[in-house]
């Protein structure tokens, strides 16, 4: 969980520098920094609750033994 919210902080800095920066080419970048972030930290949390998901699976028959 620690790596997803480093990413998502990672892309909120990066949306604030572009909100503040002076130079389009610059704040273009930045903003493109912050979505490849902000996508990451989605994959992260997606493969997180998926594995969290295989390990509430339980096979009855295995666990009654």
């Amino acid at each position: 969980m620690e790596d997803v919210r480093f990413f998502y902080q990672q892309a909120n800095r990066c949306y604030q520098l572009a909100w503040q920066s002076f130079d389009l080419r610059v704040a273009q970048r930045l903003n493109v920094l912050g979505n490849e972030h902000t996508a990451k930290a989605r994959d992260l949390r997606s493969q997180e609750t998926a594995e969290r998901h295989k390990k509430k699976l339980v096979d009855p028959i295995s666990t009654n033994r």
